[in-house]
């Protein structure tokens, strides 16, 4: 046991230099810097250093600030937005909304103190061709505008601290109405562990098990409560997870009538990791993409190129077989077995009898396009297409016919349902590699293509 102190005995810490003090306090959290100020008032005067605080709130934001904006202090200004910071600091988010879903990017702005969020939305451009290809196969050019949707910001966070009104979630905060009687709230979410998880909660949870993730969360915060122990109590921010957060509608019909929600259950947003949408030179076709599907209009989609090691590593492979297709012409399951070349006396001479050169790091594994908005039919959080091996066991054909001449042709499996989801079935396709930023997808069966091109998601603010 440590020993008691007396009643002169000094802390130690407090013999220490300004300068050194202030040091240690710089690897300390908000949490612990005001733990740490209600010691003393010496530990007091050294938390409240504006310093602490602007490193803080910079930690957040892709582009540090050197002012607090509207509020007095960087200290201030941490209180007014906590605990949110972590919105701007992963910036895009997508929700389970059945069955389009949403995706949003949000920001930090200094200038009005506000934590933002807006909708992406893409539009194809009027001047558009129909183009008939091989074996009359029809397809539209596609070059969208992709752009956010300014005028309904989904968050608007400009201080915390003031919660009016009934709460219905743990930490919620009514936002500034976004029409005349309609008004959202946004709320925190509780961490939940993947460690146990079964088939039958796997839909229950967000982010889908389809796309990597350390943390998920219950969709329904009811799951949320029976999921969690007694001694964990909403209200404790250590519980807060930081890589989802909820959204609630509520319609009010004036002062004596009561508030009623828009809708059953709140819409639950998760976020990214970065490291699943920024390319890389070994996995240059990782990122987020729009894609044409025609009578549903653009759809977003998350590009993972995965090899076998991470397939093996991700948590989703545990729980979640990605996907259990079909097997291909030659009868294997997986394209990226050594069987199925082992016939082959040249590596680079493909079943075709022609040959491709040499594929780059980048030209091979495994590619899948998840959906991030949905409709329908494949909703979001369902995988849109697979390609088993983008690289030279995968490549079909090299297309010899305009627009497309000239492009490697690879097998993939393209995700087709009823309404609702219903009956989903893989059927047979191509995917055309055009570029890094531009592919297009061959549905064999329907004689259908539709294109997909990257988004620059650092420039939509911009736009």
């Amino acid at each position: 046991m440590a020993p008691e102190l007396g009643p002169n005995s000094r802390c130690r810490l407090l013999e220490l230099p300004a300068e050194l003090i202030h040091l240690v306090m710089t690897y300390l959290s908000a949490h612990d810097l005001l733990a740490v100020s209600t010691t003393c008032r010496t530990l007091f005067s050294h938390a409240c250093n504006d310093i602490l605080w602007a490193n803080l709130v910079n930690e957040n934001l892709p582009e540090k600030i050197t002012t607090p904006g509207p509020f007095s202090t960087f200290r201030e200004l941490y209180a007014a937005l906590y605990p949110y910071w972590f919105i701007p600091r992963y910036r895009i988010w997508f929700s389970d909304t059945a069955h389009t879903g949403r995706m949003i990017v949000a920001r930090y702005d200094n200038r009005r103190g506000v934590i933002e969020a807006y909708r992406v939305v893409a539009e194809r451009s009027p001047d558009i061709q129909i183009i008939q290809w091989d074996d009359g196969a029809v397809f539209a050019t596609f070059d969208p505008r992709v752009r956010l949707w300014f005028d309904d910001p989904v968050v608007n966070l400009k201080d915390c601290r003031s919660r009016g009104g009934q709460q219905h979630l743990p930490g919620e905060v009514r936002m500034p109405m976004v029409a005349e009687r309609i008004f959202s709230s946004i709320a925190v979410c509780a961490a939940t562990c993947d460690e146990g998880l079964s088939a039958e909660i796997a839909p229950e949870l967000w982010p889908p098990v389809t796309i990597p993730s350390a943390k998920r969360v219950y969709r329904n915060p009811v799951d949320e409560l029976k999921a969690r122990t007694v001694k964990e109590e909403k209200e404790k921010l250590e519980h807060v997870c930081n890589i989802a957060f909820r959204l609630i509608q509520f319609v009010s019909l004036g002062p004596g009538y009561p508030v009623l929600v828009a809708h059953n259950n709140p819409s639950t947003f998760a976020t990214l990791h970065p490291s699943l949408y920024t390319p890389t030179k070994e996995k240059p076709y990782q990122g987020i993409w729009v894609g044409d599907y025609s009578m549903h209009g653009c759809e977003f989609l998350l590009f993972l190129q995965r090899d076998e090691e991470t397939l093996q590593a991700t948590s989703t492979r545990q729980h979640y077989e990605i996907p259990d297709l079909p097997e291909d012409d030659d009868g294997n399951i997986s394209s990226t077995s050594e069987e199925n070349h082992a016939n082959d006396s040249d590596n680079s001479q493909l079943q075709g009898g022609f040959q491709v050169e040499d594929q780059s790091p980048g030209e091979s594994g495994r590619l899948e396009a998840i959906k991030l908005t949905g409709d329908p039919n494949v909703p979001r959080g369902e995988i849109s297409f697979v390609a088993r091996d983008i690289g030279r066991r995968g490549t079909v054909r090299i297309a010899d016919r305009e627009p497309f001449k000239g492009a490697r042709m690879v097998r993939s499996w393209g995700h087709v349902a009823h309404h609702n989801f219903e009956d989903p079935q893989w059927i047979k396709s191509q995917l055309i590699l055009l570029s890094h930023d531009c592919v297009a997808h061959y549905w064999e069966a329907m004689h259908h293509i539709s294109y997909f091109r990257r988004v620059n998601i650092d420039k939509l603010f911009e736009s």
